[in-house]
């Protein structure tokens, strides 16, 4: 993801929010959305494990998610009590929801993004794919021969939940392996990990990311990939209000 998402960060933030904009920061994130979208679509398929703290044995979940573009749409297969669910994102502002136990399509408010997606530690604004680049402007802090370490500030006009982001990069890929929100204090708010990336012709993309709350007592979600495709041209027509009711 970037889906996910996915798709998926400093210093102080009284010091990050005054960051001036660093050509050589702002160059990396724009390369990494580049690695990230190479792509023309994508469709995959997920094992879920969402593990509370202290609970014995952890959720699982299964789904389906293809993408094209800033669009995608997300089926889940387990458990039964949610199977034929389908999300469909077509901005970071405008997602649906198709319960198919009540047949209602419901509209994920904008003022809703941020809360959880479907009982895990993801939320909505993370199922979306979009530029980190048109939203953030990135500063260098450390890099080395493997990878950097670039903090990302939010644009005064962007409109997104996390106000700063500290990205660490891959160099031969050019792809995230971390990714921290910070809180409005400057303490790290979530954590999100993708590692074991694979490549097929030039695309790459991770076999497990995990997203670890740590304003929950660090309760974790993690996806496993089993199985992935790309560039198989997709129909923009999976992709509207009318394909998620239809289950097409």
């Amino acid at each position: 993801m970037r889906w996910m998402s996915t798709v998926f960060l400093a210093v102080g933030l009284s010091f990050a929010g005054a960051a001036v904009a660093d050509e050589a920061g702002d160059a990396v994130i724009a390369q990494m959305d580049a690695a990230t979208g190479k792509a023309a679509d994508l469709q995959f398929k997920y094992d879920v494990v969402h593990q509370e703290p202290g609970a014995a044995h952890p959720r699982t979940m299964q789904f389906t998610t293809k993408v094209k573009g800033e669009k995608n749409v997300t089926e889940f297969l387990a458990p039964a009590d949610q199977k034929g669910t389908r999300v469909l994102t077509l901005t970071r502002t405008q997602m649906y929801v198709w319960l198919p136990q009540f047949q209602k399509l419901r509209r994920v408010a904008s003022s809703s993004t941020e809360m959880g997606f479907m009982g895990t530690t993801f939320e909505y604004e993370d199922m979306a794919t979009y530029s980190y680049a048109s939203l953030y402007t990135g500063r260098i802090l450390e890099e080395n021969a493997e990878q950097w370490v670039v903090e990302a500030v939010a644009k005064p006009e962007a409109e997104v939940g996390f106000k700063t982001l500290r990205f660490t990069i891959r160099k031969d890929m050019q792809v995230p392996t971390k990714i921290e929100y910070l809180a409005a204090d400057g303490t790290v708010a979530r954590t999100n990990t993708r590692d074991d990336y694979v490549c097929d012709a030039g695309v790459c993309v991770f076999s497990v990311m995990r997203m670890t709350d740590h304003r929950r007592n660090d309760v974790w979600t993690e996806l496993r990939m089993v199985e992935w495709k790309h560039d198989q041209g997709l129909s923009d027509d999976i992709f509207t209000v009318r394909a998620i009711q239809a289950g097409m």
